[in-house]
């Protein structure tokens, strides 16, 4: 089936990836998801032998996640990229780091089944920002914001998808997606 829409956006904040476990905070929505468009490279080698193809090798290759919503608020920026906000105004400095983060969110399909979507460790980047004086009609600017994502150390994970339409789906999965990022499988 194809997919016909994006909703329900959620990010949490990963505050421990280790061998023994994994710690997010509670998921925080972000509303109005314009689009999301997640690209995954692989990387693969053909090993040749006796004289043709024998074996393909590949590894997982960069994850990166354009998002764009109607507006991020400062508290949102501000927690996605690391800065702070003092007194109303927030303060973005050099050294200031992303923290790791797991993006959730649910896609429509043709079918009307929907699509879950855990995305489980990212790092955003600073979003570029438009601005346009107003003319004789409107033209909105959206901010976009882009998410690199990685393994998580704790179990190699860097994704979970559910499907209402799987056979082995039970409703509980979608009714506490947005819940929490949970360890494992």
């Amino acid at each position: 089936m194809s997919r016909v829409g994006v909703s329900n956006l959620h990010y949490a904040i990963l505050t421990s990836d280790a061998t023994v476990g994994v710690v997010y905070e509670t998921p925080k929505e972000l509303l109005n998801v314009i689009s999301l468009d997640r690209q995954v490279s692989a990387n693969s080698e053909t090993l040749y032998a006796d004289n043709g193809p024998a074996e393909i090798n590949s590894v997982l290759g960069e994850i990166t996640v354009s998002l764009n919503v109607i507006e991020l608020t400062m508290e949102q920026k501000a927690a996605l990229l690391g800065h702070s906000i003092v007194g109303g105004v927030m303060v973005s400095h050099v050294d200031d780091v992303a923290p790791y983060v797991a993006l959730m969110f649910e896609g429509v399909k043709t079918n009307g089944s929907k699509r879950y979507k855990k995305l489980l460790k990212g790092q955003a980047a600073e979003p570029a920002e438009n601005y346009q004086t107003k003319g004789d009609k409107p033209n909105p600017q959206t901010d976009t914001l882009s998410i690199k994502f990685v393994r998580r150390d704790f179990d190699g994970l860097w994704e979970k998808t559910a499907d209402e339409d799987s056979t082995d789906y039970v409703e509980t999965i979608g009714t506490g997606w947005f819940t929490s990022v949970e360890a494992g499988i």
